[in-house]
C-alpha cells in the first residue's frame, strides 16, 4: 500500500515537473508541454469526513474519469458559475475521452502528452486551450496527492 502512494506521488511530481505550463508549438503539429514545480496552496477539504464515514476510495485505484467526476462535484472549491462550466466541459470533452479510462496508478507523462498532441492534430485546438485543459488536469491531480498524502498522514 505504500509503494502504490510513494508511486503516485512520484508519479504527480513527474507531472508537475513535465506540465508547468509553457506551451509551444513544433512543427506546427506537435505541442509541448514543459512544466517547473510551483508552490501552490492546496487545501484538502472533506477528506478526513470521507476516511471516517468509509466513503472514501483510494485515488490510484479509480480510474481517471472517476477520479475527475470526484473532483468537480467536491473539490474545486469557490470559483465563479463559468469557471466550473469550463472545467466541466475540458473534463468532458478533452481529457475523458483520451485518458479517462486509465487508472490514476497507471497514468503516465506519456500518456498525458499524447493526449495533448491529440488535441492538437486532431482537434485542431489551439496552444492556449491545451494549456487550459492542462490547468484542469493539473489541479486535479495535485488534489489527488494531497489526498493521498493527506490518508497517510492520519493513518500514522
Amino acid at each position: 500500500m505504500k509503494n502504490k502512494k510513494i508511486g503516485l506521488s512520484l508519479l504527480l511530481s513527474c507531472l508537475c515537473l513535465l506540465f508547468i505550463i509553457n506551451v509551444s508549438v513544433l512543427a506546427e503539429e506537435d505541442v509541448v508541454v514543459n512544466l517547473q514545480i510551483d508552490n501552490p496552496i492546496m487545501t484538502v477539504n472533506g477528506v478526513n469526513t470521507e476516511i471516517d464515514e468509509g466513503t472514501y476510495a483510494e485515488p490510484s485505484k479509480m480510474k481517471l474519469a472517476v477520479w475527475l467526476d470526484q473532483w468537480l462535484r467536491d473539490y474545486i472549491g469557490n470559483v465563479k458559475g463559468s469557471t466550473v462550466k469550463s472545467y466541466q466541459d475540458h473534463v468532458r470533452i478533452n481529457i475523458k475521452p483520451y485518458i479517462g479510462e486509465v487508472p490514476l496508478s497507471k497514468l503516465t507523462t506519456a500518456m498525458v502528452q499524447n493526449m495533448y498532441n491529440e488535441l492538437l492534430r486532431e482537434k485542431g485546438l489551439s496552444p492556449k486551450t491545451i494549456k487550459n485543459v492542462h490547468g484542469v488536469l493539473h489541479r486535479a491531480l495535485d488534489q489527488a496527492m494531497m489526498m493521498t498524502l493527506s490518508q497517510e498522514i492520519t493513518s500514522r
